[in-house]
């Protein structure tokens, strides 16, 4: 869907650094940090509810500090895709200016 919105955003482009940010959207960028989050949390939920469904085999635990690492890892994550989504409504939409007098 992020692609398909990168489409209208290339049409509507206004400035260089617009269409930049919608043909690397458009490329898939987007859409590759999500499917790595997602991998990242699979992955992670899967060795815990292994863990906890099936404690009398030998299944690789997450420690807590892997849990720690992974999940700061991931919330800076999307801290920085929050930051890059407020930066594409800048670059997409414009800043709205007043000149007064």
């Amino acid at each position: 869907m992020s692609q398909a919105e990168a489409v209208m955003d290339i049409i509507d482009a206004k400035t260089e650094k617009s269409l930049a940010y919608s043909v690397g959207q458009l490329s898939g960028v987007l859409s590759q940090k999500y499917n790595r989050m997602d991998e990242t949390l699979l992955h992670l939920l899967t060795y815990i509810e292994a863990a906890i469904d099936y404690p009398e085999y030998d299944v690789e635990e997450v420690t807590d500090q892997t849990l720690e690492e992974n999940l700061t890892d991931l919330m800076a994550q999307v801290e920085t895709l929050l930051t890059s989504a407020r930066m594409g409504k800048i670059y997409r939409d414009g800043v709205d200016t007043v000149i007064p007098g």
